[in-house]
């Protein structure tokens, strides 16, 4: 597998495997959200703003990346995804990893935090993740917002 930045060129495929998401991951609402985050990475990257996606033999199978609030000092990791017919394979799991590490590395003192919906969060616990809170209906009906914290003990 191999982890590269994002090009303007990803946007059709990290648009449908988004799409392949919907509406259990992701809420339709959001596809415009994404999409323009999408088109604000065609710009060169900050070193606090980070956006990748991922390979496995020269397929784009998913994509994922953060960004650093330096009044916070905290990372956020956003827009996290794999296209949905390839769940359950292990990328998930490596992609979330890499991430950690890219981020940890160049934010070493900072906290680690994320927010996602019910039906990510057991994996996002097993990646060490604790729920800080929950909002219930918190991006749509049905789907609640988690807050999510590493601590700091579970970082890579």
């Amino acid at each position: 597998m191999k982890v590269r930045a994002y090009q303007a060129s990803d946007k059709t495929i990290c648009r449908s495997m988004f799409v392949s998401n919907m509406p259990r991951f992701f809420a339709p609402h959001e596809l415009p959200d994404f999409e323009q985050w999408l088109d604000r990475r065609v710009f060169p990257a900050l070193a606090h703003d980070q956006y990748f996606v991922m390979e496995d033999k020269g397929e784009v199978v998913g994509c994922g990346g953060y960004y650093f609030d330096p009044q916070r000092n905290m990372v956020r990791f956003t827009w996290g995804l794999i296209n949905n017919a390839l769940h359950r394979r292990g990328y998930g799991r490596f992609f979330m990893h890499y991430r950690m590490q890219h981020a940890a590395n160049a934010f070493p003192d900072a906290t680690l935090a994320m927010d996602t919906t019910q039906h990510s969060w057991p994996f996002f616990q097993k990646m060490g993740f604790e729920c800080l809170s929950v909002l219930k209906d918190g991006y749509c009906a049905g789907m609640d917002r988690y807050e999510l914290i590493l601590p700091p003990n579970n970082k890579p």
